[in-house]
């Protein structure tokens, strides 16, 4: 088996090696040419990424890439290009194709007054594409709906979309078709990121000023992404102005931002700095000095773009973003602590054009996620006792990729990766001075693994109704002299009904071969990431869809209704009342359990994307299992998010140029939880002394494992938005209410015990009705 693996490896190695020479041998056909170019922002030079062109009378088209560029084969004769793009003037351009053409579009913004709603493009439609599970935002769209305190987050939009899951009230994490966070493979401008939050999970590390566009494809995946199982989140930043410079920023109640960005050298160097902070640690000095701790996160953006040529373009991206949460001095006088955790990540990509029918586009990527613990404690009597910990995870990729046109109903893709990770999945040194004793707790040894890809899609339209791209990936990961290969098959189809309706299936076959050792569920930095292990294999998934999709009245109605199922094995899940402490003294490894798990059910999507009032109503119905042997007696069990209904509803209405309400109201079942049965405290040594980080925990027996359902969640958010200006500078006053009717949603329940001897639980929550305000500018 593993030869055969090896063996199909290098013959889609070889496919990507002889890649350019295929393109080269190529014959042309003489009654057809090729169309390419890149589309950009008009004012700012800017690439536009997904942008649309698409020729009416032939029904046929295509998508910017994610660098900006298309390729389209057109026959030799007049016809009429239509370029369009969210928010950009629609282009109409006459052609008449007598040999292969280089185009460079550029679109205008919008004319209309700044506050505006946001008008989407007229884009190909969506019954005329194959990516099935696939929706797309901007930050425009983000900057309208009402959020926890006014801070815009695209992945709290991301959350509102059917098939997609919040997790506890006010986080970013997102649940997609039964997963977990780490399951989801997030990049910023290509880069992973392995720590997606500040705040302890309430907010993500995204900042909305800068952000181009996201995409999130929760299923039909394309053989181009692979290592996560359950979705993949493209997030792409601005490139910087190339014609002018601007400054666009934010004051909020629980951060500000600021963004610098223009040219270094007119239409071919430009830069972008931006950077975000949040005064929560003087407010909290300000107002409650007596709680003995401070906290504070911030985060960087810098991006350069120079354009060497027509065809060579380099692009430089940055991100470094870290939180602390810190004691103020000594708490009674006793302790001391300073906890920091944060990510770096950089790009450098070069792209370049081959030929009108053939780009490719180099890539050098780094990504850390690093958190450390520093406590201090005196024990009096001359004794103190300090704690150290660290742990991280580091990655070094190389990325080479090819997209070729061979007509206009043929188009291939393929490429190689390969990452080196380095883990430290907790290294804890424990000191104390009363025996002089420096201590390692738990292992320290860092984990090297290797991850390598290669991988080829062929997207074919068969005939007017039917399409398909079919693809394979093959990897290979690498850790401490155990390998794992892998072939992934990815097949996604669409065929066109009577009356223009789409008919849409898709399967993929996904490997993980990184895991994530959670002690909680809203995504706090003491949650490892891990490499698979002999005893650990990586986790895999098998997803099927099959869907319909419309678009109506002009594409400004769109209506989509899709089921999925998904079985996962090789998940993993602490033993029933075991966690990575720290101060545990046994790897990660024999502290969790090996299953299953399998996820069912359907989406529907109603959207209108453009006039004076635009927004979207989603629903999902779906069942969410998990099974380990030796959890829950062997029996299956429902999945902590495992919500039959999910309910939600945005709505943005422009009432004058200046003045525009938006609402949202969301609705999911109660989450599944394992509620306690019994407590006790673990008995004291006689005559031993105990420091502030080794006394006994408090033990509970539990009833059946997500037994016990809270009640259901709901809650309504509204904002007013005032944004007077144009494109190139505006002020905007953002003011509104989060939960609205002062819904008390649990967000966790708490037990103590009853005058009888048993156990009562209390409901906590944490968000009461809220109100904001925000100002924004851009100049």
């Amino acid at each position: 088996m593993g030869i055969r693996l090896r063996t199909r490896a290098l013959g889609l190695f070889l496919l990507l090696s002889l890649f350019g020479a295929v393109g080269a041998s190529a014959q042309p056909d003489s009654t057809r040419h090729t169309l390419s170019g890149f589309v950009t922002d008009a004012e700012s030079g800017e690439t536009l990424v997904g942008a649309n062109l698409y020729v009416p009378s032939l029904q046929h088209g295509t998508t910017t890439n994610a660098h900006g560029f298309y390729s389209l084969s057109l026959p030799s004769d007049s016809v009429r290009l239509v370029v369009s793009f969210l928010g950009y003037e629609r282009r109409v351009i006459p052609l008449a194709l007598t040999s292969d053409r280089r185009l460079d579009v550029e679109l205008a913004p919008t004319t209309v007054q700044a506050g505006s709603l946001e008008v989407s493009a007229e884009r190909t439609p969506l019954q005329q594409t194959t990516r099935t599970s696939t929706v797309e935002i901007t930050a425009a769209r983000a900057k309208q709906t009402p959020t926890l305190l006014g801070e815009t987050d695209v992945l709290k939009t991301l959350q509102l979309m059917p098939g997609v899951q919040s997790g506890n009230e006010g986080t970013s994490g997102l649940y997609v078709r039964g997963g977990t966070p780490d399951q989801n493979l997030v990049m910023l401008d290509g880069a992973p990121l392995y720590n997606v939050s500040h705040l302890f999970g309430f907010l993500s590390v995204f900042n909305p000023d800068i952000v181009q566009n996201v995409r999130l494809t929760k299923g039909g995946f394309p053989a181009r992404y692979g290592g996560h199982l359950s979705s993949i989140v493209e997030v792409n930043v601005e490139d910087g102005n190339q014609q002018q410079y601007q400054v666009e920023g934010s004051l909020g109640m629980l951060s500000s931002r600021l963004t610098l960005q223009g040219p270094i050298v007119d239409d071919k160097t430009s830069f972008l700095l931006s950077g975000r902070r949040t005064y929560a640690d003087l407010l909290l000095q300000t107002f409650a000095n007596d709680l003995g701790a401070g906290y504070y996160f911030y985060d960087v953006n810098a991006k350069l773009n120079h354009r060497f040529s027509s065809t060579d373009r380099m692009f430089w991206s940055l991100y470094t973003g870290d939180d602390r949460f810190h004691s103020l001095g000594e708490i009674d006088d006793e302790l001391s602590f300073d906890f920091g955790w944060g990510n770096v990540t950089s790009t450098l990509r070069w792209n370049h054009v081959y030929g009108s029918d053939l780009f490719g586009s180099v890539a050098l990527r780094f990504s850390r996620y690093r958190f450390d613990i520093n406590a201090e404690s005196d024990g009096g009597d001359d004794e103190t006792y300090r704690l150290r910990y660290r742990s991280g995870i580091r990655d070094f990729e190389l990325e080479s990729s090819f997209d070729y046109t061979l007509n206009e109903r043929h188009d291939l893709r393929a490429g190689a990766n390969v990452t080196y990770h380095r883990f430290r999945p907790g290294a804890t040194e424990y000191n104390t001075s009363e025996a002089n004793l420096d201590t390692t707790i738990s292992p320290s040894e860092q984990v090297r693994a290797l991850n390598a890809a290669v991988y080829a899609e062929d997207k074919i339209e068969w005939s007017d109704q039917l399409s398909t791209n079919v693809g394979l990936r093959a990897t290979s990961f690498v850790v401490d002299g155990t390998s794992y290969w892998s072939v992934q098959p990815r097949v996604s189809a669409r065929y066109l009904l009577p009356h223009d309706w789409a008919l849409k299936g898709s399967y993929s076959l996904m490997r993980q071969p990184i895991h994530l050792l959670s002690n909680s569920t809203i995504g706090l930095p003491t949650d490892l990431w891990v490499a698979s292990t002999r005893e650990v294999p990586p986790g895999r998934s098998h997803q099927v869809t099959l869907g319909i999709s419309r678009s109506f009245l002009n594409r400004e109605y769109e209506v989509r209704l899709e089921g999925y199922g998904k079985l996962m094995d090789n998940l993993i899940e602490y033993k029933q009342g075991a966690t990575y402490t720290l101060t545990a003294t046994t790897d990660w490894e024999s502290r969790v359990e090996t299953g299953q798990g399998w996820s069912y059910g359907a989406e529907v999507l109603l959207r209108r994307t453009r006039g004076r009032t635009s927004g979207w109503i989603g629903y999902t119905l779906s069942w969410s299992r998990r099974q380990f042997d030796a959890l829950n007696d062997g029996e299956p069990f429902p999945f902590r998010y495992d919500r039959r209904h999910d309910f939600s509803a945005t709505v943005s209405h422009q009432l004058t140029d200046v003045t525009s309400v938006t609402g949202t109201w969301v609705y999911g079942t109660g989450d599944a939880v394992t509620a306690p049965s019994a407590r006790y405290r673990g008995r004291k040594v006689e005559g031993r002394r105990y420091s502030p980080f080794l006394r006994p925990a408090p033990t509970q027996d539990y009833t059946e494992r997500n037994g016990f359902r809270m009640p259901a969640y709901h809650r309504l958010d509204l904002g007013l938005r005032f944004k007077w200006g144009d494109r190139r500078g505006f002020h905007a006053l953002k003011t509104g209410v989060y939960n609205a009717y002062n819904r008390k949603n649990p967000y966790f329940f708490q037990t103590s015990r009853a005058d009888d001897g048993g156990l009562d639980a209390q409901a906590v929550t944490l968000f009461p009705i809220l109100p904001y305000v925000n100002y924004q500018f851009k100049f």
